[in-house]
């Protein structure tokens, strides 16, 4: 059904316009009427003044005409005072009921005797009709005979009884008022409601029967008109939608398409560049372990001397035991970095645990020779949301680069290389995270170059040293887990900071 609330808006505005409309109305045929009274009133005391005028020049006794019948005229006029005055600006003669206002009488009378002309004004505050209104019309006259002013009239005009017909009048407007407001507001509505709301009511309810997999139309008017072309408009506008409804499920089914193997390939240039990070290892370690096997190929060489007493075979074996060891460690270490997780989920990795894990890694690679690695560990929450063996191909990856950096420097630099691992926790938008920032003393990047770091396949390095996907996978990483990267740089070295939302700590877990 049509909302309810928008049919009492109609009734409501329809009242007030309907109202309006009729006040504004009855407020100019008021003021009209009003015009037309005091016009008459005006007319009325002319009249008087002009029989008058001469007779009471001469003063009442000479007249002839008694008080008993001026009373009576000056009631008939609705009179309240009556003055003469001669043509030197005495009172010769004042009457009326109510002369409150002889003064002004006076001064109009000598304003008629010096203009000769008629003139009328307003005194006095009473009741009007719908507000305070003017007490009495002031109407003077000069008085001529032979030719000559020899004095003026005025008298003041009660309006009393002007307003009360008009007040009279509209309390019987106020009741006509009511009945033909709420009548017209009844038609209005009856008419809106049909030839407006009945429409659109049908119109709501096709569209509320709508469902995304039907075919419907919105049925056209059988009267020709605006809501004919708008259910015409309607239907050529479900046609487009219909159409492109289709192509933009064929649109998302392409999309999802690209989006796995967008995903897939990104997965595989992951683990491509992890297996390069690998096999730079295994160079590293395969030089490392020659020398644990030198010394065990030596223990064994002596345990074949005869020479050598029990006690000192014990002590070579033990000794070549633990540089077993120390080669099982090694080749463990590469391999639990090389092995990729199947379908590896997220869960809350610490940052310092992978940091130690990498920096253990790359202590032994013969390019960390002559680079010493310290660690800051200011964080004192350190756990984030995602892989560990992800977090830790970013964390070597930053460390090798910063490695080569420094091996890239001259050989004339005598300076030490010193590469910095400092974390930090911040806060932002009542956010908490983790700042990771890898500092190296090398010769620093180019401010050109600076801008261009992280895109795929870019790198400074000589032709063959590098596949300048390595700082792009770990933008790729860092992205995926709501975190971000930059790098700063100046003629001293370079600053890779990362920056991730920490995740709660879990259970029985130290920091």
């Amino acid at each position: 059904m049509y909302p309810k609330g928008l049919k009492i808006s109609i009734i409501l505005n329809l009242l007030l316009i309907l109202a309006a409309a009729m006040l504004l109305v009855d407020l100019v045929m008021v003021g009209a009427a009003r015009q037309q009274l005091l016009k008459v009133r005006l007319e009325t005391g002319n009249s008087l003044l002009a029989v008058s005028g001469p007779v009471l020049i001469a003063g009442l006794s000479d007249s002839g005409l008694s008080p008993a019948q001026l009373t009576m005229t000056m009631d008939e006029s609705s009179a309240n005072c009556l003055v003469v005055i001669n043509s030197g600006g005495d009172n010769v003669f004042s009457a009326g009921p109510d002369c409150d206002s002889i003064e002004i009488l006076a001064r109009d009378a000598r304003q008629s005797i010096e203009s000769g002309k008629s003139s009328s004004s307003f005194a006095g505050t009473t009741r009007g009709i719908l507000w305070p209104d003017r007490k009495n019309m002031l109407v003077s006259r000069p008085i001529i005979a032979a030719g000559k002013v020899v004095g003026a009239i005025a008298v003041a005009l009660d309006l009393d009884n002007i307003y009360q017909s008009l007040r009279n009048s509209q309390r019987m407007f106020f009741v006509y008022f009511i009945f033909n407001l709420l009548a017209l507001v009844m038609l209005g509505f009856y008419q809106l409601y049909r030839r407006l709301l009945k429409p659109i009511n049908r119109l709501v309810n096709t569209a509320e029967e709508f469902r995304d997999d039907d075919e419907f139309t919105f049925l056209p008017e059988t009267k020709d008109g605006e809501f004919n072309r708008l259910s015409l408009t309607l239907n050529k506008m479900l046609a487009r939608i219909n159409r492109d409804r289709s192509r933009l499920q064929e649109t998302i089914a392409d999309l999802k398409e690209a989006n796995l193997k967008l995903r897939k390939t990104q997965q595989e240039m992951i683990r491509s560049e992890k297996l390069a990070s690998v096999g730079r290892l295994s160079a590293g370690i395969a030089h490392e372990i020659g020398n644990p096997i030198g010394i065990i190929i030596g223990y064994l060489d002596l345990l074949q001397k005869a020479s050598v007493s029990d006690e000192q075979k014990k002590d070579f074996i033990v000794r070549a035991e633990i540089e077993v060891h120390r080669i099982n460690t090694i080749i463990r270490q590469l391999l639990d970095f090389a092995r990729q997780p199947p379908d590896e989920q997220q869960c809350a990795v610490s940052v310092h645990e992978a940091i130690k894990e990498v920096v253990e890694i790359c202590t032994v690679q013969p390019m960390m020779a002559g680079i010493t690695i310290a660690s800051e560990y200011a964080a004192k929450d350190n756990f984030v949301v995602g892989t560990s063996s992800q977090l830790n191909q970013v964390f070597l990856n930053l460390l090798m680069n910063a490695a080569d950096a420094i091996k890239s420097a001259s050989d004339d630099c005598q300076e030490e290389g010193i590469i910095t691992i400092r974390t930090v926790n911040l806060k932002k938008d009542r956010a908490e995270f983790i700042q990771i920032q890898f500092i190296d003393n090398g010769p620093g990047i180019a401010s050109g170059n600076l801008e261009n770091i992280f895109d795929p396949f870019y790198t400074t390095k000589e032709p063959g040293e590098g596949t300048g996907l390595g700082l792009s996978i770990c933008f790729t990483i860092v992205d995926n887990m709501a975190g971000r990267v930059k790098a700063s740089s100046d003629s001293e070295g370079t600053t890779i900071t990362i920056t991730l939302p920490l995740s709660a700590m879990p259970e029985n877990t130290k920091r």
